[in-house]
C-alpha cells in the first residue's frame, strides 16, 4: 500500500533537490548521484511499497547519510556545515519518531528537514 503523504513529500522535495542540482552544477558528483538515487528509491518506496523498495530505499538513504557526513566533515570550517550536521541529526530523529509513533507527519518532516540541509549545503557551502 502506497503512503500518499510520504509520496507527495518525496515528489515535491525531490523536485526541489533536482532544481538545486541543476542550478548549481559545480557540486561534487558523488553528492549529486547520492541525492538523485535517494530521490528515486524514495519515490519508488512510497509510491509502490514493496519489501524490495523499502529496503533498497533504507540502504540508499544510509549510504547518502554517510556521504552527507563525509562532506560535512570535509567542510567543517564552515558554520553552515555545523548547522547542517544538527539538521541532519534532527531529520534522523524525526524518521525514528515516525516509525515509533506511526505518524506520517514525522516522516514528512524528516524529508523536509533533510532537504533544508541539502539546500544549505548546495547553496552556501559550495557557493562560498
Amino acid at each position: 500500500m502506497a503512503n500518499r503523504h510520504c509520496l507527495k513529500s518525496a515528489l515535491f522535495l525531490g523536485y526541489m533537490h533536482i532544481l538545486a542540482l541543476v542550478l548549481h552544477p559545480h557540486i561534487p558528483r558523488v553528492f549529486a548521484i547520492s541525492i538523485t538515487t535517494a530521490i528515486f528509491t524514495s519515490i519508488w518506496n512510497h509510491g509502490f511499497t514493496s519489501e524490495i523498495a523499502k529496503w533498497l530505499d533504507r540502504i540508499t538513504i544510509g549510504f547518502a547519510a554517510i556521504i552527507d557526513m563525509y562532506y560535512l566533515a570535509t567542510y567543517w570550517y564552515s558554520s553552515y556545515a555545523a548547522l547542517c550536521l544538527g539538521i541532519s541529526w534532527s531529520a534522523i530523529g524525526m524518521y525514528f519518531m515516525a516509525k515509533h509513533t506511526g505518524n506520517d507527519l514525522f516522516h514528512v518532516l524528516s524529508h523536509a528537514i533533510q532537504t533544508a540541509c541539502h539546500l544549505i549545503m548546495i547553496g552556501y557551502i559550495w557557493d562560498s
